[in-house]
């Protein structure tokens, strides 16, 4: 795998409007696989190799990409994670539909004739969604730290490639924010939401807490 960038606090020059909003996406995405979040990029490359961040970054792609699938296939190596994983996408559907069934449930109640049973009702669902929220973070946490085993167990064969991807995150993120500077626009418009605050040129603005698991930043122009 070429490599050449890795390190280098050089930037991607976007000669032309870039969709600030793909270029957001594409920072967070690698941020979350550094964390071993692996989320789906098919769409998002997609629109990076037709050149929509400019042909520099779509030739980078294909040493991006790569890295990222190299990443993302090692959970397989793992045994007894994709249980795991199963079980937490469990707990956050969970969550979700006893959010919704109880938020609905508390809204209906506000209507003349509604029986006050359903306030209890919903009560209970919103205190599952709460309970499901809870194991959904742990079980989180636990895959994330079964994988950063597994990789520390094998630093010779990965260390390189989170290496090169880190460097990423951090050129994008010096790309993103001069290209807010001459473009004048203020970098509140575009926050970022990442689980990793240690890059240069980003100011936090909201730490992540028990049930968020991101930060909020902004790239700094200064």
């Amino acid at each position: 795998m070429n490599t050449s960038h890795s390190g280098s606090t050089d930037i991607y020059v976007f000669r032309k409007d870039i969709d600030i909003d793909l270029l957001r996406n594409l920072i967070t995405l690698i941020d979350g696989y550094l964390i071993n979040y692996f989320d789906d990029f098919t769409l998002l490359e997609q629109k990076i190799k037709v050149g929509a961040l400019g042909p520099e970054l779509a030739k980078e792609w294909k040493y991006i990409g790569r890295s990222l699938m190299r990443i993302a296939n090692t959970v397989k190596r793992i045994p007894g994670l994709v249980a795991i994983i199963k079980l937490c996408t469990i707990f956050r559907i969970l969550a979700l539909l006893f959010t919704m069934s109880g938020t609905g449930l508390i809204i209906s109640t506000q209507f003349a004739g509604s029986p006050s049973y359903l306030y209890y009702i919903s009560i209970l669902f919103l205190t599952f969604s709460a309970i499901s929220i809870i194991w959904y973070r742990i079980l989180e946490r636990k895959i994330s730290t079964r994988i950063r085993d597994y990789f520390e167990k094998h630093q010779t064969k990965y260390g390189s490639t989170r290496g090169y991807l880190r460097s990423s995150v951090q050129k994008l993120i010096f790309s993103m924010a001069n290209y807010l500077k001459v473009k004048r626009i203020d970098p509140e418009k575009y926050p970022l939401s990442l689980y990793n605050t240690d890059y240069e040129g980003v100011k936090i603005v909201r730490k992540r807490g028990l049930l968020r698991s991101k930060s909020k930043v902004i790239v700094s122009i200064d």
